[in-house]
């Protein structure tokens, strides 16, 4: 007990806490990635679950708060309305401005627009819900997404090694790694 506190403060322990923190890192990583691959209809159902509850609790006038205008931003960005479509929004007609498709007289906002358009024609919303619309976006991004995690854990492992290879040339004390 009485050595731990010098553990911390000994410069020859900063490899061991370098490859400490990258494999706890890598761990989580891999167990993230299991947990979300192994509950997917899980976290779906929660993540519709959540969006209708936004959906419920957007305010009729003034502006939205901050979780409804991280939904407009989302609405907006994927082109959508609602989780599963427009008929989501009560009472019907009275939907969110992020909800609203651009047409030839109006453009695309540099903002994203917040709070509620009344009597909304349907031809002027987004037809596609969001929950199609994320699935849309993940499958064109797949390669991407997954691209991305993989070169992460690839850089994760050299540093790995990379860690393990200064143990034991700083250290001349430290055993053997096993192989």
């Amino acid at each position: 007990m009485w050595g731990l506190p010098h553990t911390f403060s000994c410069p020859t322990s900063l490899p061991h806490k370098y490859f400490g923190s990258l494999l706890l890192l890598f761990t989580a990583q891999i167990t993230v990635a299991v947990i979300v691959y192994t509950q997917r209809v899980n976290v779906a159902s929660k993540m519709a679950a959540h969006a209708q509850e936004l959906i419920r609790g957007y305010p009729a006038q003034g502006p939205p708060r901050e979780p409804h205008e991280g939904w407009d931003l989302v609405q907006q960005q994927l082109r959508c309305c609602g989780w599963a479509g427009p008929q989501d929004w009560s009472p019907p007609g009275a939907v969110a401005c992020s909800c609203l498709a651009p047409n030839s007289t109006q453009r695309t906002p540099p903002e994203p627009p917040h709070g509620r358009c009344p009597l909304a024609a349907p031809q002027d919303l987004f037809p596609m819900g969001c929950a199609e619309g994320a699935q849309r976006w993940l499958g064109q991004n797949l390669v991407t997404v997954v691209g991305g995690s993989l070169g992460c854990g690839l850089v994760e492992l050299l540093l790995l090694s990379v860690s393990m290879f200064l143990i034991r040339n700083l250290d001349p004390d430290e055993p053997p790694m096993a192989p």
